[in-house]
Formats: C-alpha cells, sequence, structure tokens
C-alpha cells in the first residue's frame, strides 16, 4: 500500500547515506537500502555467513560438529535474499538441507573418520607391540597384564551392632532385592517428570513438579 505522510517523514532522503536518488522506476528498493534512508545500521543476524569460499567452508566444517547449527539454519530459514530483511521461517525448505547436511558430515563423514584412526592405531599397536614378540615373550605378556587386572574383592560383612544390621538388610541386594527395584522406580519417575516440563506451565503443574 501507499506510505502515509508520517511515514514518509522518517526517511530521510537528503541523508549521505540514502540513495534514493539513484533508485530506478518501477524497482522496489532493498530493506538495506531503506534502513540507510532511516539512518538506521544495518547489522548481520549472526556472526556467520557464505560470504565467501573460505567462510563457507569453514561453517561447513562448524555445523558438521553440531556447533550453532540451530542458530544458522534459522537464519537461512528467515532469509529472503541479499540485503533483505529476514522475516521468519520464509524458506523452510531450507531446513532439509541442514538436517542431511549434519547427518552426513557429523555422523557418517566423522565416523569414517574416526574409523580410520582407530584402524591405524590398532595396525599400529600391534606391529610395535605384541605383534613384534615370539610366541613365548606375547604369552608372558598376556599373562602380565592379566595380573595387572586381577583386583582382589572386598568382601562385605553383615555389622555385628542392630541398627548397622538393620540399614544392612535394607539396603543389600542379598537380604531385599526390593530396594534396587523401589531406587529403579524412582529414576525413572524422576526422568518422567522432568520430560513433562514445558515453556508455559501453570504455577499449579510447576509446583506439583
Amino acid at each position: 500500500g501507499q506510505l502515509t505522510s508520517a511515514e514518509l517523514s522518517w526517511f530521510d532522503v537528503d541523508s549521505p547515506n540514502c540513495g534514493a536518488s539513484t533508485w530506478e522506476v518501477g524497482k522496489t528498493p532493498t530493506s538495506r537500502e531503506l534502513c540507510s534512508c532511516l539512518n538506521g545500521d544495518w547489522v548481520e543476524t549472526i556472526p556467520q555467513n557464505f560470504n565467501n569460499v573460505l567462510r563457507g567452508f569453514a561453517l561447513l566444517f562448524e555445523i558438521s560438529t553440531t556447533e550453532s547449527w540451530v542458530s544458522v539454519m534459522y537464519a537461512a530459514t528467515d532469509q529472503r535474499g541479499t540485503d533483505m530483511q529476514p522475516v521468519r521461517d520464509t524458506n523452510r525448505a531450507w531446513a532439509l538441507f541442514f538436517v542431511v547436511f549434519l547427518s552426513l558430515g557429523a555422523f557418517f563423514i566423522l565416523e569414517l573418520f574416526v574409523g580410520v584412526i582407530i584402524e591405524n592405531f590398532s595396525r599400529l599397536r600391534d606391529t610395535k607391540g605384541l605383534g613384534l614378540m615370539t610366541d613365548a615373550q606375547r604369552q608372558w605378556a598376556s599373562t602380565q597384564q592379566f595380573i595387572m587386572r586381577i583386583k582382589p574383592e572386598v568382601l562385605l560383612r553383615r555389622p555385628d551392632r542392630k541398627l548397622r544390621a538393620i540399614c544392612y538388610d535394607f539396603i543389600m541386594p542379598g537380604s531385599n532385592p526390593w530396594f534396587d527395584r523401589f531406587i529403579v522406580a524412582i529414576i525413572i519417575a524422576n526422568s518422567i517428570s522432568v520430560a513433562t516440563i514445558s515453556f508455559g506451565d501453570s504455577d499449579e503443574k510447576s509446583t506439583v513438579l
């Protein structure tokens, strides 16, 4: 629609930052041009961008590490073009790109990278470790490793005092198997109560939880 006289008074067309005199007839000015005529500051919504190849690759690598990828996805879905003010959920299709890239980059490619490192580590360990030993030396080394892993088991005795004996019988699985089940039930109930918390809950619900 047409701008009112009050709205037109907001624009400072005489400002050196406003290039209204150079606007082409019939062409809609960009949001950045209108911002200059309003004596405003045009800033980016997020620090990350795809302004050049280097920054684009750096941003894709950052997304593949699952660091701040949600903010970048929101900015991409809100964008309307170069030098245009973002509008929420204008291009929702970009969300699919980020989900697919994150699935491939963060989970598939990263898993391959980690797998190669682990495989090389295992190969070097076999080559420089037990792989250079004779059968007798390998058996001796395995025996030493087995001995190092052996730890004496601490035997818990039932206390002699009555109160301590009651506590012992109450919590030990051998004498009271229901105690562990009760603790598991409490943990599950706590997890469910925490999962039901949502934005805008009433005061009564918050008090109960």
